[in-house]
This record gives C-alpha cells, sequence and structure tokens, in this order.
C-alpha cells in the first residue's frame, strides 16, 4: 500500500452481529492496515451511537442483523446531514434485487458478498481506504483553506474606522473609499463620536475631518467631543483609538 496512506489514524466501524465475522475483519484490517483504529457494534442501533461519538471514517455494515438492521441503519444515517457522505460498505450475504436497488439509492462504496476470504479481498479493501483517505485530505485542504479566508474577513469585518465630519458628501466619498475594506462608522460631530464609541468597543481608528474648523473655531459642542476623544487617545483601557490625520490639529486645541 502507499506509504501516503498509513501516516495517520483512520477511523474503521464494523457492524455485525457475528462476533466472529466482525473478529475476523477486524484482525484482518488492523495488521494489514496499522494506521486503523477498528471500532465494532453488534446491531445497527449501537451502530449510530459510535458513529455519533467517533465519527468513523468508513462503515463496513452487515445487512441482517436484530434490533435495527443494516438498511435501517443506513436510511438513518443519510438522513443526518453530517453523516450523509460517509462512506458504506455492505459485508452480507443478501443478494435481493429489491434490497441492491435500495442500497444503491442511499449509495454504498462496495458490497462484499458473504463469504469471503479477506485475503482475496485486500485489493479492493486497499483501494477503497486509498480513495477515502485520499478524499478526506482533500476537504479538510479545503476547510482549511476556508477557515484562513474565514479568518481574514472576520478581521477585516471588525476593524471599523469612525469618521467625524459633517459633510454629507465627504462622508459618503469616505465610505465609498474605505467602506469595502472595513466598517465604517459615521458622526458628524465629535461629542456624538464620543459617546458612540463609548458604546462600541470595536472601533480601532478616528478620522477627524478639518472641515469641522469654521474660521479657525470650533463649535462647542464639538470641542467638547474631540477633548473627550483626546483624552480616549490616551487612555490605556481604549489603546485601539488612533487619532488620524488631524490629530495634530486636535492637540493644537488642547494644548
Amino acid at each position: 500500500m502507499d506509504k501516503s496512506t498509513s501516516t495517520s489514524t483512520f477511523k474503521v466501524l464494523i457492524v455485525d452481529d457475528e462476533r466472529v465475522s466482525r473478529t475476523v475483519l477486524s484482525r484482518f484490517v488492523t495488521k494489514k492496515f496499522p494506521f486503523c483504529k477498528v471500532l465494532e457494534a453488534e446491531n445497527g442501533l449501537d451502530g449510530l451511537q459510535l458513529i455519533n461519538q467517533e465519527s468513523p471514517d468508513v462503515v463496513f455494515l452487515d445487512l441482517r442483523m436484530p434490533i435495527m438492521n443494516g438498511v435501517e441503519m443506513l436510511e438513518v444515517m443519510r438522513k443526518i446531514p453530517t453523516r450523509l457522505t460517509i462512506p458504506v460498505v455492505i459485508t452480507s450475504a443478501v443478494q435481493e434485487k429489491s434490497i441492491v436497488l435500495r442500497l444503491n439509492q442511499l449509495g454504498v462504496m462496495e458490497y462484499l458478498l458473504k463469504p469471503f476470504d479477506v485475503a482475496s479481498v485486500f485489493a479492493r479493501i486497499s483501494k477503497m481506504f486509498k480513495t477515502i483517505r485520499e478524499t478526506k485530505e482533500s476537504k479538510e485542504s479545503v476547510a482549511n483553506s476556508y477557515n484562513s479566508i474565514d479568518n481574514v474577513l472576520q478581521k477585516e469585518l471588525i476593524h471599523k474606522i469612525l469618521l467625524i465630519d459633517d459633510d454629507l458628501s465627504f462622508q459618503m466619498f469616505f465610505s465609498s473609499m474605505i467602506g469595502n475594506r472595513c466598517e465604517v462608522v459615521l458622526c458628524d460631530n465629535g461629542d456624538s463620536a464620543y459617546k458612540h464609541i463609548l458604546r462600541d468597543g470595536m472601533i480601532t481608528d478616528v478620522c477627524i475631518s478639518d472641515k469641522l474648523v469654521d474660521g479657525g473655531r470650533i463649535p462647542q459642542n464639538q470641542k467638547v467631543g474631540l477633548q473627550n476623544l483626546h483624552f480616549l487617545a490616551k487612555n490605556s483601557r481604549i489603546s485601539s483609538v488612533l487619532l488620524l490625520s488631524v490629530c495634530i490639529f486636535v492637540r493644537s486645541e488642547m494644548d
């Protein structure tokens, strides 16, 4: 077998009410495929419980069992979204066309007709395991890629810039330029901006427009707000707030 398929644990669930059948198949899998962890269940109900607990990579499933037979177990599995694609290998002497047709509808990977000599089906099992592991590794690789992208997007989503400007046209322009990279919060004066920052701990940057100045003077309500923002910028509790662009102007008014 390809060495690349034997580097990590691979869970194999054997569901069969015949102890001898389970033991023979379990020993064969353990010996020939040492990377496998073998789980056993003697009926469909116990098999479903193990699937929920262990999430096996493949299931070897007998059909004629007490309590819950193999077809019933497979029907339940295929109704659960997270178990929908678990590969299932049927190990049974049943050859009835109606049952075989139903199994094909439910989706089975292989059908090993009992009685079979495990050594004679080694090549088939080896090929199945190789295919299943390659598919699993491919899915994990895709999932990791999506997780990386999602982490980047999440970082972008929590990045908020607060713009303080009373010009609606400039607010719209600023949002159109920056809004595709982060969230933009708009306030038209320093006082409302200060109150917003106290409510929203996710603000990371503050942009204060020099258009707030009217003839070198700042309206009183804005001046109070800007004084508070100046204090927040020095406050270690909200150290992520950064006064951008016109922070020099703010200091000159405060000093």
